[in-house]
């Protein structure tokens, strides 16, 4: 997923295969690991909206979070695919914007 601050920089077409090659990332790290499997400092944060995932060592530290659930691999792919369709309708939009229609 791209940090908010760094969300329009570059070409729609290279963030597009930045996200492809995040979710390629994915898809190899479940097949290797397993789709249930998990990283042990990943945990799902119910403090943040819509359930996103937190780093327990990351910004705010392991204090500020009430994290429950770990995240699974699966559950990585669920996201990048989500970040992979954005990228796709940002690509879109301004190709077509560039060709007149």
């Amino acid at each position: 997923m791209s940090h908010p601050d760094f969300k329009h920089i570059g070409s729609p077409a290279v963030r597009l295969i930045e996200e492809c090659g995040e979710l390629i990332k994915a898809i190899c790290k479940a097949e290797r690991f397993g789709y249930d499997g998990f990283h042990p400092d990943a945990w799902l944060c119910r403090s943040k909206p819509k359930n996103k995932w937190c780093d327990r060592n990351g910004p705010g530290g392991f204090m500020g979070h009430t994290c429950g659930k770990p995240k699974t691999n699966l559950l990585d792919i669920l996201d990048e695919i989500e970040d992979v369709t954005n990228a796709m309708g940002e690509f879109k939009f301004k190709w077509r914007r560039g060709r007149g229609k």
